[in-house]
């Protein structure tokens, strides 16, 4: 309204990650200014308030409107993480750690995942993950009968455990534990809850390779799983499920122990 100075977040004009949503990008680039200069003209000021204005076309003439808490669903526009491909990762499934570790951890990366701690990677050949940990300063066991990148081999932060993923348990407690291996869901849900409820690792960033079919009740029954696990440890965590944008057909999970 005019005279009212009230605020607002920059507002994102956004459209379905398809061939025909991408049709819209140009309307949508021409609509950004004018939207923006009409909430100025209103008297809405750009700061740091707590909702953000969103526009999603559905086509050329039809749009829906709203507005949302940035601090909940996806901090980038479109959904889509605009991640570098780092030139030293081995292969591009570095992405997936480090879009999980900016959604899960976010304004708090620096104080519970730094320099000194210690991970395990269960899976990590060729060495995406691994890379991702050790070049935040983790010391990285990289659990994998498989060969890891000669560079990955070479880090002085990591240590190559020839071993199957699915039963190696370290000698001494990790802070963080990582796994995407290619095994049933279930088994994975099992493999983590595992881990945590024993004390192995206080948290973790796990992928769920989900089957065809039931895929939202294949995850509530791992959530479940991990759950059930977690209360009878009496272990107080929080547990959340995301589909990001470099998952695919997986699901990534991250168990955060509160204390």
């Amino acid at each position: 309204m005019p005279g009212h100075r009230a605020p607002w977040l920059p507002p994102w004009i956004e459209y379905a990650d398809t061939n025909e949503g991408k049709a819209l990008s140009t309307l949508a680039r021409s609509l950004d200014a004018r939207l923006a200069g009409a909430l100025r003209e209103r008297g809405f000021v750009a700061d740091d308030a707590r909702r953000r204005p969103h526009v999603l076309l559905v086509d050329g003439a039809t749009a829906c409107v709203g507005t949302a808490d940035p601090d909940i669903g996806s901090p980038w526009p479109l959904g889509i993480p605009r991640l570098r491909m780092p030139r030293e990762a081995p292969s591009r499934s570095t992405q997936k750690l480090a879009e999980a570790i900016a959604v899960f951890l976010g304004g708090r990366e620096q104080s519970l995942m730094h320099e000194g701690q210690a991970a395990v990677d269960l899976g990590a050949a060729p060495g995406g993950w691994t890379w991702q940990l050790a070049s935040r300063g983790l010391q990285v066991a990289a659990v994998d009968n498989g060969a890891l990148a000669p560079s990955i081999a070479r880090d002085p932060n990591v240590e190559h455990v020839r071993a199957d993923g699915l039963n190696w348990r370290p000698k001494r407690a990790v802070e963080w534990l990582v796994c995407d291996i290619l095994e049933k869901p279930t088994r994975i849900a099992a493999l983590v809850a595992d881990w945590l409820a024993s004390g192995t690792a206080r948290n973790a960033i796990f992928n769920l390779k989900l089957p065809m079919k039931k895929r939202r009740d294949e995850v509530l029954r791992c959530g479940e799983q991990i759950r059930d696990r977690l209360d009878a440890a009496r272990i107080d965590a929080t547990l959340a499920f995301r589909q990001l944008y470099h998952d695919r057909e997986e699901v990534t999970g991250c168990v955060l122990r509160k204390r």
